[in-house]
């Protein structure tokens, strides 16, 4: 099961609310439930929780994504978000106003969504709204890849669907090899996180298929889930958080 909120947020003193904000939102949300859960939540190795704010440069809005990757905690944290309209941290105060609520309540559901806006282009358009980072061999890789891609969604689906696990070596290598950056519009950032400055990139990114169609099938679900869970590392405080243009 996965529940998306969108918020679009406001605060009388900063028009472009910095993503780095983020991070204290998800701390103040973890206050909203006893310290046993939230301790529980923040120390949980499946990241069941993705969030990121962005500045929607079109709409010129800003925007707080908020997804749940399973049951237990979009029915935990519902009550609070869907009457949520005001939220005071430290040292800003923002406003609120629900805009969106997705949900997905199987792998069946979720698989026929994505063939009912499955489309035979060749080619997909990502754009990483914040700052997104992989880590490879303990260190932070800034660049992204086709591998780094597929290995983070592929990690992330098995924790959201054990119903329906990528399990298969050969099919993902495949995957790797038929999947080719051929575009891309991308500028290095930094994320501020407890006390260090986390490397990383935002910005647009074109991937062009040659895959078999039960691979291009396949391929099609990752990006959708991408949406969801965001790609790479900390996407539980704010980075990584992507969606298809």
């Amino acid at each position: 099961m996965m529940t998306q909120y969108r918020f679009i947020i406001s605060c009388p003193t900063e028009k472009m609310i910095s993503s780095r904000y983020a991070y204290a939102i998800y701390a103040w949300l973890l206050e909203q439930v006893s310290a046993e859960m939230g301790n529980a939540l923040h120390q949980s190795e499946s990241s069941c929780i993705a969030q990121a704010i962005w500045y929607d440069r079109a709409r010129e809005q800003n925007i707080w994504k908020i997804s749940f990757l399973s049951k237990e905690t979009a029915e935990l944290f519902a009550p609070i978000l869907e009457r949520l309209n005001h939220i005071t941290l430290r040292v800003i105060s923002l406003d609120l106003e629900l805009c969106e609520k997705r949900q997905i309540t199987s792998f069946a559901q979720f698989l026929r969504t994505v063939r009912m806006e499955q489309t035979e282009e060749s080619r997909v358009e990502l754009c990483f709204l914040t700052p997104t980072a992989f880590k490879q061999r303990g260190k932070y890789t800034v660049l992204p890849s086709v591998a780094l891609l597929l290995n983070s969604l592929v990690h992330k689906w098995n924790d959201c669907f054990p119903e329906a696990q990528i399990d298969d070596a050969d099919a993902v290598s495949a995957m790797e090899e038929n999947l080719l950056i051929v575009d891309y519009k991308l500028k290095t950032t930094r994320f501020p996180l407890k006390g260090i400055r986390v490397p990383g990139f935002f910005g647009e990114l074109v991937i062009e298929s040659k895959l078999p169609q039960p691979l291009e099938n396949l391929w099609q679900l990752l990006v959708s889930f991408s949406e969801y869970t965001g790609v790479g590392i900390k996407t539980t405080l704010g980075m990584g958080s992507v969606e298809k243009m």
